[in-house]
């Protein structure tokens, strides 16, 4: 499959404590506002947001298994989620009627897929595959993931309609999978040889590639969401005089690039985004602060100039 050709020199558009951007750029992006998890978590990370704004993610109690889900509602209420007799579970995307994805695993530290939705858990796994990752769903219910079998096959998959379909951005090594919007964009990231850099895999099934950070000393380039606009989120590390930190990225091909570092964090990290521009996240706060070091982060993207969904 013809690749597309690395994207043009990018705009690099630098936030403000608030999310402001610089002058004569058309989005804009702010801080909503913040959370917590009940004090018996000793650590955490969303990494999903539905339309609805019901958000999803893993968390490291004080006792018991070392890794749940969770599911924080509309009104900020939290519901643990634990896939029946797993060793440990990960929540990683929702949906509008608040279908939860993820990756559970078992008394034998393999990986499957698993769902819940309406109470009940269901588990997935790729057709032959002995590990199984879940990273995303959309409101059709199609999903995206990444398999590993017995014979050295592995790779990145999208489930549609009950079809299972692995791809290749054609690029790299090492892809992944992690985001799918409510019309069918992909979004996941590669290693290249060098550092990784993330993909967008059109409705069409051709792709972008090459989505990098346009600033020297970076690191890695991973995606982890995409909407129905095309505006994909995720996280990069960039080195800078032997001090290295991560930073969130907002991304809108042909070439806007939204870099963001939420005021006096230690690294800041964007998860996931719905069709409402609304962005989940999470950052952590110096080592020298105070425990709790993480915080959730919510964020809402206004772009007025570009209304038009992509992919219809």
């Amino acid at each position: 499959m013809k690749i597309l050709a690395r994207l043009a020199v990018a705009k690099l558009l630098l936030l403000s404590a608030l999310g402001a951007l610089a002058q004569g750029s058309n989005p804009t992006l702010q801080v909503i506002g913040t959370f917590q998890l009940p004090s018996t978590t000793v650590s955490f990370s969303p990494s999903g947001i539905g339309q609805s704004g019901v958000i999803v993610g893993s968390y490291s109690p004080k006792s018991g298994p070392p890794t749940l889900g969770f599911l924080r509602d509309e009104r900020g209420r939290y519901v643990s989620l634990a896939y029946p007799g797993a060793y440990e579970t990960f929540a990683s995307g929702v949906n509008a009627t608040s279908t939860v994805c993820g990756t559970y695993f078992d008394s034998q530290m393999f990986p499957h897929g698993w769902f819940y939705a309406a109470g009940s858990y269901s588990s997935f796994d790729y057709p032959g595959a002995f590990e199984t990752f879940l990273n995303g769903i959309n409101d059709a219910g199609d999903f995206v993931g990444n398999y590993a079998t017995s014979s050295g096959d592995s790779g990145p998959f999208l489930d549609m309609g009950g079809t299972v379909i692995p791809f290749d951005p054609g690029v790299g090594t090492d892809a992944t999978a992690t985001g799918i919007s409510s019309n069918g964009l992909i979004t996941g990231s590669y290693y290249s040889g060098s550092t990784y850099e993330s993909f967008i895999r059109e409705t069409d099934g051709s792709f972008i590639t090459g989505i990098q950070v346009p600033q020297d000393g970076v690191f890695y380039n991973l995606a982890a969401g995409i909407n129905n606009q095309g505006y994909v989120v995720g996280s990069f590390r960039s080195i800078s005089k032997g001090n290295s930190h991560e930073m969130a990225f907002v991304f809108q091909a042909p070439d806007t690039y939204i870099l963001y570092s939420y005021p006096g964090s230690a690294n800041t990290y964007f998860t996931g985004i719905n069709d409402q521009n609304q962005i989940v996240g999470w950052y952590t706060t110096p080592k020298r602060d105070r425990k709790p070091r993480d915080h959730g982060l919510i964020l809402q993207l206004e772009d007025s100039s570009r209304e038009a969904s992509r992919g219809k």
